[in-house]
C-alpha cells in the first residue's frame, strides 16, 4: 500500500532509521510499520495479527494419548521409533525409524514392541485342540493384524505377525528347545 509519509505526523510514534528502510512503532503497541524509500514513492507495510498454531512434532514413549496434540500433528515414539501422525483426532501408524545401535536389539525390540502395542486393541482368539492358534487385532484405519502361535508337541515353537503389519519388521519369532527347556529365541 503507498502511502504519504507527510500523513503520519502523530506525535506518539517512534521513529528508527536505516540505510534503506525507515520503522514506526507506537508507543501503544508493539505493531508497527516499515516505510522502504524510493526516489519515486515510498511503500507502506504493516506486520498483521498472531496466525493459526502451526503442527507440531511431539514425542514419548509408547503409543500417543488421544489427547495429546492436535490434527496433523507428529508423534514419535522414542521406544519403538514409530511415528504417528493424528488424523481426524485419533493417533495413526505412519512409519518406522530405527532408534536402536544395535541391530540385533533393534530386531527384538521392534517385533516385541509391534506385539506388545497390539494388546491396546480389540481382538478375538482362535484355539485349535485346546491350544491358542492366533489372535486376530483390529486396528483402526490401519486393518488386521494377525499373530499366529506354531507348535511342535506340546512346545510354542513360533509366533509369526501377518496382515497389515508396519513396514521394514521381522514378522517371526522363532523358540529354540533343548528337550523341553527354552535355550534360545531368534526373528526372521
Amino acid at each position: 500500500m503507498i502511502a504519504d509519509i507527510n500523513a503520519l505526523t502523530e506525535s506518539n510514534i517512534i521513529v528508527v532509521e536505516s540505510s534503506s528502510k525507515i520503522e514506526l512503532m507506537t508507543e501503544e503497541s508493539n505493531s508497527s510499520v516499515i516505510l522502504i524509500e524510493d526516489p519515486r514513492q515510498v511503500e507502506l507495510f504493516t506486520y498483521g495479527i498472531q496466525g493459526p498454531r502451526g503442527n507440531g512434532i511431539l514425542s514419548g514413549s509408547g503409543v500417543p494419548s488421544p489427547a495429546l496434540g492436535s490434527d496433523d500433528d507428529l508423534y514419535l515414539d522414542t521406544v519403538s521409533g514409530f511415528l504417528y501422525k493424528k488424523i481426524a483426532g485419533s493417533w495413526v501408524f505412519q512409519v518406522e525409524f530405527v532408534l536402536f545401535s544395535d541391530l540385533s536389539s533393534y530386531i527384538s525390540n521392534s517385533f516385541e514392541t509391534v506385539s506388545k502395542n497390539l494388546k491396546q486393541y480389540s481382538y478375538s482368539l482362535t484355539y485349535t485342540l485346546g491350544k491358542l492358534s492366533s489372535i486376530v487385532y483390529t486396528v483402526p484405519l490401519i486393518g488386521t493384524i494377525t499373530k499366529t502361535f506354531n507348535y511342535t508337541g506340546s512346545l510354542l515353537t513360533s509366533i509369526v505377525l501377518s496382515g497389515n503389519t508396519p513396514p521394514g519388521i521381522l514378522l517371526t519369532k522363532t523358540f529354540s528347545y533343548s528337550g523341553s527347556t527354552l535355550t534360545g529365541v531368534s526373528y526372521s
